[in-house]
């Protein structure tokens, strides 16, 4: 994966975590696998390996998935993060997901990892552990995950490298409300520099019009953003600070996670208290 490409990476988790939160037009990019969940995480690998099997760009040995066991946990126990893919080639998929309502559920893609063995590509994702976050009236699950990926270039004269730390922020269900989560590149880095130096008889006059060409290019950028919980429930996503073409398209704005509060009482108003008894009715007296 380039880093030339303005980090696709921490844009498709974007792009996934959104079709979850606000319904997307039909042209925009399908959402997350096996979206309808399964009675178990097993049941539920058991789809995802189906779909992996499918659309996998690197056809290796019989796939695997599994529960991953997250140091700290991951904020609430009905959060589960599980792993899906090849591990020769390394191709593979960090998704978390919910118990929720008799059922498990995918919610966010947390990272990608892609390993070929070979053209110098090393792309790898982990999930670092969630917890609650007081964030105003709410009190959302933040589950922490980073994308770390590694690629050379021209015949190894370019080392690409991208970086971003994720945030999924996740609005949990309480039985009439089901769970939403969205993923938050909260810090982003891409750019691209000298891969392997070549020296003496390698130092050819091809390999220095080559090198001369890819230093026009060469640079590093950086972005971060950070997100706030409006009182209507509204994720509010902002640019901070760095490149705006570092940010995946659709990430600045608000996008609805939480449910709206309940209006609150009207200045002055006074609350409602137990209702005042009648007049007695007279009653008859006995002779």
């Amino acid at each position: 994966m380039n880093a030339r490409a303005f980090f696709p990476v921490a844009a498709s988790l974007f792009v996934a975590a959104l079709a979850y939160a606000d319904p997307l037009p039909s042209s925009e990019p399908a959402a997350l696998p096996c979206a309808a969940g399964a009675v178990t995480p097993e049941a539920l690998c058991g789809c995802l390996l189906e779909d992996f099997k499918k659309n996998a760009a690197l056809q290796g040995e019989t796939p695997r998935c599994s529960v991953v066991d997250v140091q700290g946990g991951l904020g609430a126990p009905e959060l589960v993060a599980l792993w899906y893919g090849n591990e020769t080639p390394g191709e593979g998929f960090h998704l978390l997901a919910v118990r929720e309502a008799g059922v498990v559920r995918p919610l966010a893609d947390l990272g990608h990892d892609y390993s070929p063995g070979a053209f110098g590509v090393e792309n790898f994702a982990k999930v670092l552990g969630g917890a609650v976050r007081k964030v105003g009236a709410r009190s959302p699950v933040v589950v922490r995950s980073e994308q770390r990926d590694r690629d050379y270039n021209a015949a190894g004269l370019e080392l690409c490298l991208s970086s971003a730390d994720l945030e999924t922020v996740c609005s949990m269900g309480d039985g009439s409300v089901p769970t939403r989560c969205m993923t938050v590149p909260v810090a982003l880095e891409a750019g691209c520099g000298p891969g392997v130096e070549p020296t003496g008889s390698d130092l050819t006059a091809d390999v220095k019009a080559t090198l001369a060409e890819l230093r026009k290019s060469w640079k590093r950028t950086k972005g971060k953003l950070r997100w706030s919980i409006a009182e209507d429930g509204k994720l509010v996503v902002q640019k901070v600070s760095g490149d705006a073409d570092l940010i995946p398209a659709g990430t600045v704005g608000k996008h609805t996670l939480f449910p709206p509060a309940p209006p609150k009482p009207a200045a002055g108003a006074k609350k409602a208290g137990p209702a005042k008894a009648g007049p007695k009715k007279p009653t008859a007296k006995k002779p």
